[in-house]
């Protein structure tokens, strides 16, 4: 018998562990295609500052929709096992890092293509 994928209500694409690789990389075009790709990888320093600038709020805006879009992506069994984050950066390398622990066949697989 097949097992049913889980897909979810906004076509943010599922990570999945028995294709992490291939989903990553629809995650990864599909945060690019909002623009908010570069949030997860490269965050802006939090500013101690009372006053935030527009480009401060701008990214704890794309942060917290890209953490969004990142949940969204997870499997239901995935979701209630990874807790709370506040940070997109936080979430994406947690991920990485557990899907690799979990797969590292598929890392290497990864890695020379």
């Amino acid at each position: 018998m097949e097992k049913k994928k889980e897909s979810s209500s906004n076509d943010v694409p599922i990570l999945d562990i028995t294709d992490y690789f291939i989903g990553r990389s629809k995650m990864k075009a599909y945060l690019k295609k909002f623009g908010i790709w570069e949030i997860v990888i490269n965050p802006s320093a939090p500013s101690n500052k009372k006053g935030k600038s527009a480009a401060q709020k701008e990214a704890k805006k794309d942060n917290i929709t890209a953490l969004k879009f990142l949940m969204d992506g997870l499997p239901s069994s995935v979701k209630e096992s990874v807790g709370e984050y506040t940070s997109a950066k936080d979430l994406w390398f947690n991920l990485e890092s557990e899907y690799q622990k979990a797969r590292p066949e598929l890392e290497k697989t990864d890695q020379e293509s």
